[in-house]
């Protein structure tokens, strides 16, 4: 598929920052990573099963969390902060 995407090994490097293993994720009929357009806000998101992984690994952590009743993600302080530093 044109949009699947590779992990290279930094970016094993970058999830392992934040123990994140791709290695241990779950199999299954999604791909593991790969572009999606988002229909509201028009900008390329990561879905697939890493996209899912680090948002349930954001949330875990309590680094973000949902709003209840809606598709929006807010940020803990700690979790910008943590984001800003792990994110080039």
């Amino acid at each position: 598929m044109a949009n699947d995407l590779t992990v290279t090994s930094y970016g094993r490097e970058k999830l392992a920052e934040i123990d994140l293993d791709i290695d241990s994720l779950p199999p299954g009929n999604r791909p593991l990573c790969r572009a999606c357009l988002d229909w509201s806000e028009r900008r390329q998101h990561l879905a697939g099963r890493l996209g899912k992984a680090i948002l349930d690994h954001l949330i875990a952590r309590s680094w973000a969390r949902r709003v209840p009743a809606s598709r929006i993600i807010n940020f803990t302080s700690e979790g910008e902060r943590i984001l800003h530093g792990w994110l080039p």
